[in-house]
């Protein structure tokens, strides 16, 4: 048991210890087994220690009981940890006795080194999490120009039918995202209707300019309340023809080709 405990000891360190089994999981499936291995561990670290009164097995299964209960959280390993350096003397070295008190300053001591290695490799997740979301932004951008490139092969009614498809099915992947392309698809092509209109009526005119862009917010308000008719009055079965005359159950989404 002595060389086990030393060779798991070796080269241990906190955040090595809390990529070990958390104790929950290790006492639901072997209850018996957990309690006895803590309780080795225990009488491991104890018996480094020359002391007059040292723990007895009475408490060392009490303690060991307390322990998986108080600290059901915690892994096995830092418990490993925590011993190691109790032996070293890094959470006190003048002891007279050696008890379940004893054992709890320890875990006391090692909480306030946990705590900090926890927040430490949190925050070291979360700065690889926004490295790989920055590595994936000029891929995403590819993918949403390639995206509306289809968008644009489609008819104002297509995008449209799309667009009330994704409202009616906001938990659809990307649905939101999806919506705003197709959107800006749609208001890019009446922006380019109106200045055709506007160099066609009057290449010099100010005026024309002026009654395009009333004329643009009339077209949009108009096309706005559109929208909210069908979204309110079409209601297309699972399974049955879509605004595109798309199946439902085949199609990828509303703006499938």
């Amino acid at each position: 048991m002595a060389l086990a405990i030393t060779d798991r000891q070796r080269g241990l360190t906190p955040a090595k210890a809390l990529a070990s089994p958390q104790l929950s999981v290790l006492n639901r499936l072997a209850p018996g087994d957990t309690a006895e291995a803590l309780g080795n561990l225990l009488i491991f670290a104890a018996h480094q220690f020359n002391v007059p009164r040292n723990i007895t097995d009475v408490q060392v299964a009490l303690l060991s009981e307390d322990l998986l209960e108080r600290y059901w959280h915690w892994r096995f390993d830092e418990f490993v940890y925590l011993c190691r350096e109790a032996i070293a003397g890094r959470w006190g070295c003048n002891y007279s006795t050696i008890d379940a008190n004893t054992v709890h300053t320890w875990c006391r001591a090692y909480a306030e080194v946990r705590d900090a290695v926890v927040e430490q490799v949190a925050a070291e997740e979360h700065k690889a999490r926004r490295l790989a979301e920055q590595a994936q932004g000029p891929a995403r951008a590819a993918d949403e120009q390639a995206y509306i490139r289809h968008l644009e092969t489609l008819t104002d009614a297509q995008l449209q039918a799309g667009i009330a498809w994704y409202e009616a099915r906001p938990m659809e992947p990307h649905a939101a995202l999806r919506i705003e392309l197709a959107t800006s698809v749609l208001v890019n092509r009446a922006k380019l209707e109106l200045l055709r209109r506007v160099l066609v009526v009057n290449e010099s005119g100010t005026g024309a300019v002026e009654a395009s862009e009333e004329e643009y917010k009339r077209f949009r308000a108009g096309w706005v309340a559109q929208r909210e008719r069908e979204r309110a009055e079409q209601e297309v079965p699972y399974g049955q023809p879509n605004a595109l005359g798309q199946n439902e159950a085949a199609a990828d989404n509303g703006f499938a080709s």
